[in-house]
């Protein structure tokens, strides 16, 4: 066990960041890395995700990491991918650490010293651009890996679609298919690689994605629009991040625009995680409920159809 404490401790260094974990309905901030493993510990067996950047970060456009999602339903077609990506990085001594998320697929962090990185959605839209068109990637989790608010799998805890855990791999082998879940620890290491922060700078703001706002508020009447439109036309196919997005980005905020009540909120909500999930279960409604009190404090307004779908690289909605 200290071996894997010792990970959580390399993985997660900034604070605070959020903390959350299935089956026991909670979500939690974590100040310290002591707080931390205390819950980590306790939550071994749910699935539990941390903050990939901390408040701080994301308040002062300061950031000293990036994160890949690579997911799909063809895992082989994944690692693929992801195979692919490790060996771009290497190429360019671009060091970076991975992860088999224990189910579906891979996760990647490249780690830099900590930079001011403005525009963070639209500079990672533009290197991801750039990756799929030089290397031919498919499976990455647009929308996922965008987010500077996302959080992702804490490495050695259990992925329980799958019953196998969220490990680092080892970018030697890069074999992940190992299905003993008890095997070594592998050490987990940060190593800063400032080149890489230096060439996804470089890259700047690509055009496509300049047009993107996020500012002001739509009209009622096109929110109103928008919500009957993707409820009408909820889409199973498309990424589980980018369904997870269409909820936080469009949906609700649309609805509490709208002055739809907590009931009416969830009904709509149910309507749509019953198409794209094929269930609306008793944790997700908690997490609706804590979404509705966030968007109204922080006044968040709904994001416009054709930026999320210019943002994330989507046709299917």
């Amino acid at each position: 066990m200290y071996d894997i404490i010792q990970n959580w401790k390399t993985h997660v260094q900034d604070f605070p960041v959020m903390s959350s974990f299935s089956k026991v309905i909670s979500q939690v901030s974590l100040f310290n890395q002591e707080e931390m493993v205390k819950v980590f510990v306790k939550n071994l067996t749910n699935n539990l995700y941390v903050s990939v950047h901390s408040v701080e970060q994301r308040n002062n456009e300061t950031y000293n990491k990036i994160y890949i999602d690579i997911d799909s339903k063809d895992l082989q077609k994944a690692f693929t991918d992801a195979k692919t990506f490790a060996e771009w990085l290497e190429r360019n001594n671009f060091t970076y650490r991975c992860y088999f998320s224990g189910n579906k697929g891979f996760n990647f962090y490249i780690d830099f010293p900590e930079t001011h990185i403005d525009n963070y959605g639209m500079r990672m839209n533009t290197f991801i651009k750039h990756i799929q068109n030089k290397l031919g990637l498919e499976t990455i989790d647009v929308s996922v890996s965008i987010d500077n608010a996302r959080i992702s799998r804490v490495p050695y805890s259990l992925n329980t679609k799958s019953g196998r855990m969220c490990r680092p791999i080892d970018i030697h082998t890069f074999e992940y298919d190992n299905k003993d879940d008890k095997a070594v620890v592998i050490p987990l290491q940060k190593k800063l690689c400032k080149p890489f922060v230096d060439f996804f700078l470089s890259l700047g703001i690509a055009d496509e994605f300049k047009a993107i706002t996020y500012e002001t508020p739509p009209a009622s009447s096109n929110s109103e629009t928008t919500l009957q439109y993707i409820l009408d036309h909820a889409n199973p196919n498309i990424s589980e991040g980018s369904r997870h997005n269409i909820i936080w980005k469009i949906l609700l905020p649309s609805m509490v625009q709208l002055g739809w009540n907590e009931e009416q909120i969830l009904d709509g909500c149910k309507t749509y995680y019953t198409k794209v999930f094929n269930k609306f279960p008793h944790e997700e409604k908690t997490w609706v409920r804590q979404q509705i009190k966030l968007i109204k404090y922080k006044q968040i307004y709904p994001m416009r159809l054709d930026n999320f779908r210019m943002a994330f690289g989507l046709t299917g909605i």
